[in-house]
């Protein structure tokens, strides 16, 4: 272990000046080894006792080994002096030099001192410019974000112009079409109006059409009085044809042939005229359009030339029929009524002939009866006589019925019950 000659600080190996007072370290120089004098090198002697030499008590002799050590030390300790004189030199050097050393290392070291001040001070300067640095920085970052932001905006704002402008350009092509469609509409108004115009005229037409279809219907029930009326017919051509071909012209002078000659009438009809039940008729509403329902009648009053042309026809037809016949064969000599009774439930219609002195006549040829004694026309039956007879043949069908209406192709007469009617027809 070393230690410095100057402080006797702790050296470590490879330390070439003092870390504490800064005196150059000497190098320890080795001490070069003694080299053997040259060896003698005895001669060979053979083993044994044989060339030992012998020393005698009280005379000891000095071998050469010894006299070689002794050369050797003397040669040593003259080197040694000659090396502590040189190094004496050498040491003084170094002390002048370490000296100087020294002056230097403190001055260095002063300097060193205010450098590291100084480089310590620049040290908190440029720590201060670091962190303004940084604010700058954080506030350079900022306003790049700011900008980034801004220009993003910017190419949002910028992508939103190109597509309104785009929009813009879109819009005035539709602008475009808008104007030429509007013109084209504006024609197609005019053809619109111009149909409109056409269509309420249709629909005008239709509805008086709809209005007739509905009084047609409406008359077919026989539910009015002017309706009733109109299917007595004893001027139309095809009932007079009928009428002459069947009997003779009438002879006011001849009562008995005529009343045979109705007879006639009233058998034709019931062999000819097939009964029939009406098919139903609708009944229309005036608000069908709108929702209205239609209801189903079923009954069809016809004219007495359908009934002539279909040979078929229920109670009404028959009796309109034979009515119109008898009245076209009178031609105004003789006074045919369709008479009416009803219960409130089921109606009836046939033929009635008043006759002077307060006696009438009854033709049913749907029912099959007529006022008769012994086969032949009874004309002097009393009106409620013949009245209660012709109700009671209808007894089972028609319980309770009661007149309710008495019409010709000229009058029409409505009773509530068959006082009202008797009383009527005798007074």
């Amino acid at each position: 272990m070393a230690f410095c000659k100057n402080c006797g600080s702790q050296l470590k190996p490879q330390d070439k000046f003092c870390e504490t007072c800064g005196t150059l370290v000497e190098e320890e120089k080795p001490v070069a080894p003694v080299s053997a004098a040259p060896g003698y090198t005895p001669p060979y002697q053979p083993a044994g006792n044989a060339g030992q030499q012998k020393a005698t008590a009280g005379n000891k002799k000095f071998g050469l080994p010894v006299i070689i050590l002794a050369c050797v030390l003397v040669v040593v300790l003259i080197g040694g002096i000659i090396g502590v004189v040189s190094l004496s030199g050498t040491v003084s050097d170094l002390k002048e030099e370490n000296t100087q050393l020294v002056a230097d290392k403190n001055q260095l070291t002063g300097q060193l001192n205010a450098a590291n001040n100084t480089i310590s001070g620049l040290n908190n300067e440029l720590s201060e410019a670091n962190s303004e640095i940084s604010e700058l920085t954080g506030d350079l970052n900022e306003a790049t974000g700011t900008i980034n932001d801004l220009n993003s905006d910017l190419l949002k704002a910028n992508s939103s112009l190109s597509a309104a402008n785009a929009n813009i350009a879109d819009l005035e092509d539709e602008n475009e079409e808008l104007a030429a469609d509007k013109s084209e509409l504006a024609a197609d108004l005019d053809d619109a109006n111009y149909t409109i115009l056409s269509l309420n005229s249709i629909i005008d037409i239709m509805d008086y059409n709809y209005s007739e279809i509905i009084a047609f219907i409406d008359m077919r029930f026989g539910w009015a009085e002017e309706d009733a009326k109109q299917f007595v017919t004893p001027y139309d051509e095809t009932v007079g044809d009928l009428v002459d071909w069947l009997v003779y012209p009438f002879d006011s002078g001849d009562w008995t042939r005529a009343w045979n000659d109705m007879k006639y009438m009233y058998s034709w009809v019931r062999s000819n005229i097939e009964y029939s039940y009406d098919s139903p008729l609708p009944v229309l509403p005036l608000d069908l359009l709108e929702g209205g329902e239609i209801d189903w009648f079923r009954e069809f009053w016809q004219y007495p030339a359908e009934t002539i042309y279909w040979g078929t026809g229920d109670c009404e037809d028959q009796a309109l029929l034979l009515t119109s016949m008898i009245k076209n064969y009178g031609e105004g000599n003789t006074y045919a009524y369709c008479i009416g009774i009803s219960n409130g439930e089921s109606g009836h219609l046939a033929v009635c002939l008043p006759v002077v002195g307060d006696y009438m006549v009854i033709f049913d040829p749907a029912g099959g009866y007529f006022t008769n004694s012994w086969g032949e026309i009874n004309t002097h039956k009393p009106i409620e006589e013949e009245l209660n007879n012709w109700l009671n043949w209808w007894s089972a069908d028609i319980p309770g019925a009661q007149v309710t209406m008495l019409f010709d192709d000229e009058y029409y007469w409505e009773f509530d019950n068959n006082n009202e009617f008797v009383d009527w027809l005798t007074g």
